[in-house]
């Protein structure tokens, strides 16, 4: 793969599947489907920089970079556009007295402690998504070029038989038509000629 437009393909792949991944993975840690917005930010993104890291041959360095670039553009285009998914702080109401505001702290401790947990279980989905698939890719790479080798090698294999069949190998002497004589005319052609048996002196 070594033209711009076979690279070009293959950084276009990369992205798709790392974005497609990634939704998988964030639907499943989120619970809630991922906005229209979140993907196509995402694509918008994941796109180009697939397409610059993607080289001449199949690195697994360039691929993790980006791959992983692509699951953080992903949650980070999820996070802009369900804004829902940011934790809100609640608002404590100012009333007189301090009985009020008692348990706001502790609220916001147990708000921080939840958005961690999500955090962390989000982030382990994506490098779970990550992991999965830069192995389908390199998988999938290795195997289109084996079976695009393959076919090549038996459509030249099939062009040269049929080649050498349609050329002749070399002047054919021209056939003789075997010709089959009956014994009784062996004979008689034989005997045809004689003339009368010479008298005795």
């Amino acid at each position: 793969m070594t033209t711009r437009g076979a690279r070009t393909v293959r950084g276009i792949v990369a992205a798709l599947v790392a974005t497609l991944l990634a939704l998988v993975s964030h639907s499943i840690a989120d619970g809630s489907a991922p906005s229209r917005l979140g993907v196509l930010l995402a694509l918008a993104f994941a796109v180009p920089v697939c397409i610059a890291l993607a080289g001449r041959r199949l690195s697994r360095v360039r691929l993790s970079v980006s791959v992983l670039i692509s699951q953080f553009a992903f949650h980070a285009a999820m996070m802009l556009g369900n804004p829902a998914t940011t934790p809100a702080s609640p608002a404590a109401p100012e009333r007189a007295g301090h009985h009020q505001n008692a348990g706001v702290p502790a609220l916001d401790l147990a708000n921080s402690v939840t958005h961690a947990d999500h955090n962390t279980l989000m982030w382990g989905a994506h490098l779970l998504a990550a992991i999965a698939t830069i192995f389908a890719l390199r998988m999938g790479e290795r195997a289109f070029w084996s079976i695009l080798r393959r076919q090549r090698f038996e459509t030249v294999q099939a062009l040269f038989a049929f080649t050498l069949e349609a050329v002749p190998t070399g002047e054919r002497a021209p056939a003789t038509a075997a010709v089959t004589v009956r014994p009784r005319l062996v004979t008689l052609s034989t005997m045809r000629h004689r003339g009368p048996p010479v008298a005795a002196a």
